[in-house]
Parts: structure tokens; sequence; C-alpha cells
């Protein structure tokens, strides 16, 4: 008998350990989520953002069938304008309930509010280095914005990962629901799609049908695309 309890008290002591998953149900919770990392995170209601969101750390954050309503930026990787280079973050979203996660991003301003994943972007572009920030969307996710975009994908290393998640941008605007930057030389990002439904607005931006109507993908940069 003693053998057999050293046996499987070895095993035990080898067996890796479930990670604890930490529920948060209000705004300070998810901002600490974002600050801290290093969790698999759940939530337990539905939260507003009141200020900007970002993280330079590894977040997994479970929706749960709850909603996220931000009218704020939310900020994947920390270099957030071209003159101070920052660190990659990574933020994984899930939902493991039957009812649909969604982060409701509310805005009009059409430079305005969205998820970003910030590579470098800083200036001079020649002078960039990889930063691999990454966003993966997985399914059961949603993510809807009443105003020009749903997600950004800024800079060398930014990464966005869609697995038959939903994305619908503001459908009374020229809206984009996946936005790249808009220069050739803003090279090297990845955007990985593997299914999933995106909706843009169907209408001419200022009016004018030159100056084109919504898109679903914009990717003027010089960066990998796979479908």
């Amino acid at each position: 008998y003693g053998i057999i309890f050293l046996v499987l008290l070895m095993a035990l002591m080898c067996a890796p350990m479930a990670m604890a998953t930490t529920e948060i149900s209000d705004f300070n919770g998810l901002k600490d989520a974002f600050s801290a990392g290093g969790k698999d995170y759940k939530l337990a209601a539905d939260i507003t953002v009141t200020e900007e969101l970002k993280t330079s750390k590894d977040v997994v954050l479970d929706l749960n069938g709850h909603v996220i309503s931000t009218d704020k930026m939310i900020h994947v990787g920390d270099t957030v304008d071209t003159t101070k280079r920052g660190t990659a973050g990574s933020l994984v979203l899930n939902n493991t309930s039957a009812t649909v996660g969604e982060i409701r991003i509310i805005g009009t301003e059409k430079h305005g509010n969205c998820i970003q994943v910030n590579g470098d972007w800083t200036q001079p572009a020649e002078s960039r280095t990889n930063i691999p920030s990454t966003l993966t969307i997985n399914k059961g996710v949603k993510i809807t914005s009443t105003g020009w975009y749903c997600v950004s994908v800024f800079g060398k290393g930014a990464t966005l990962n869609v697995n038959d998640a939903e994305l619908q941008a503001g459908l009374d605007l020229a809206s984009v629901a996946i936005r790249g930057r808009g220069n050739p030389w803003d090279n090297g990002t990845t955007i990985n799609i593997t299914g999933g439904v995106f909706t843009a607005g169907n209408v001419y931006e200022d009016s004018k049908p030159e100056n084109g109507s919504g898109l679903v993908i914009y990717h003027p940069q010089s960066g990998d695309l796979r479908i």
C-alpha cells in the first residue's frame, strides 16, 4: 500500500495544475485584468467601460454571454501613437455560453473608437521593429460598432485572428469591419480569418459615390491577409 500511495502522490505532483479562472463583475475588475494579465478571466455581468483600456500582457477573456459596452478605445499592445514604441500584448476573446458574448463599441467619429491591435507604427517607418501584439476572436463572440470600425490592425507585428466570430460595423456609415493602416509602407501585419460573419455600412462616404462605400476589410498596407 505504501508503494501505491507513493506512486499516486508522485503522479499528482507531476500533473499540470489547471489555471484558476478569475470572475469579473465590474469595470475595475476588467481594468485590473488588462493590467495584470497572466490568467483566464470570465465575465459574471455586463460591463460598461468608463476609460480607455490597454494591455501589454497576455489576457484570456471569456465573455460568458455578457456584453462589454464602450465609447473608449481598447488597445492590445501599448504602442498607441507614432512617437513612442511600446510593448506587445495579447487578448483572446472566448465565449463559453450558449448566448452570444458581445463587445459593443459606441461612437460615430470617423477615426474613433474600436479595438486596436498595436504592432510598431512609430515613425520613421524604416526603423520599426517587430512588436507581436495579437487579438484572437473566437466562435460565439460578436464585435459590433455604431461607428466606423470594429477592429484596427496597425504596425509591424500586429496580428488579428478571427475564428467563426461576427464583426458588424456601423450600418449607416461608410464603415469598415476590419481596418488596416492606410499606407503601403505600414508592413508586417497579419490577418487570419478561418470563418465568420462580417458586415459593413453600405453607404457612400460623405454621400459622395466617388469616395467609396463601406468595406468589410480595408487592407492598404503591405501585410499578410489569409482567408
